[in-house]
């Protein structure tokens, strides 16, 4: 190969020798566990979906992850201003909805490491509609064109100080920011799975 030929073991050895030098120790661990939390993730989801359901709780602590969709039907909504379900508990939306439906769904997180911004992104449901049941969501900001059947507003049934129930709900270009999400199931037809540098966001 000539002289000027560095191999990949050499290559890979002067890329940590760099990071080393450059970002100390405390930053290489932090962006060591978010590529092993990522890879165990994308390992997760991968097995459980060829088992054809999903039960998903995703949680990052501190960080927001993006949702959109290009339709989203849900049955027995409800949605009340809260606090996340996080050690930090950042103010909310939470919403819980008994059956959900999307199609051509996209979700990402977005990582700052110390070699650069870090994107874990989810997609599904692009010829199948993604499925789900006892979904709760505490999200920080939604939008979509909305249309509401059977809606109450004020419904204090709950406990909450307001609350909107409502019996169907159909969206379209849906958009939301959310600090957790949880399901039943969570069925992911056509689901693909990418980790990669750089910012790759669903919107």
């Amino acid at each position: 190969m000539g002289n000027g030929w560095k191999g990949p073991g050499r290559i890979f050895t002067g890329l940590l020798t760099g990071l080393r030098v450059s970002v100390g120790p405390t930053n290489w661990a932090r962006f060591g566990a978010v590529l092993v939390a990522a890879s165990v993730m994308a390992f997760g989801l991968l097995s459980a979906t060829a088992a054809g359901a999903l039960p998903a709780s995703i949680a990052v602590s501190g960080s927001l992850f993006k949702v959109s969709a290009e339709q989203v039907k849900q049955r027995d909504v409800s949605q009340y201003p809260g606090l996340s379900d996080q050690s930090d508990r950042h103010e909310a939306i939470i919403a819980t909805a008994e059956h959900v439906s999307m199609t051509r769904m996209c979700q990402s997180l977005l990582v700052p490491t110390p070699l650069g911004d870090v994107t874990m992104r989810v997609t599904a449901g692009q010829h199948r509609p993604v499925t789900a049941t006892s979904m709760v969501i505490d999200a920080q900001q939604l939008s979509a064109d909305a249309e509401f059947t059977g809606l109450k507003v004020g419904d204090t049934s709950g406990g909450e100080a307001m609350r909107q129930a409502v019996q169907r709900l159909e969206m379209e270009r849906f958009r939301m920011t959310a600090w957790t999400s949880s399901a039943g199931t969570f069925r992911m037809p056509g689901m693909k799975v990418s980790v990669e540098f750089g910012r790759h966001e669903c919107f």
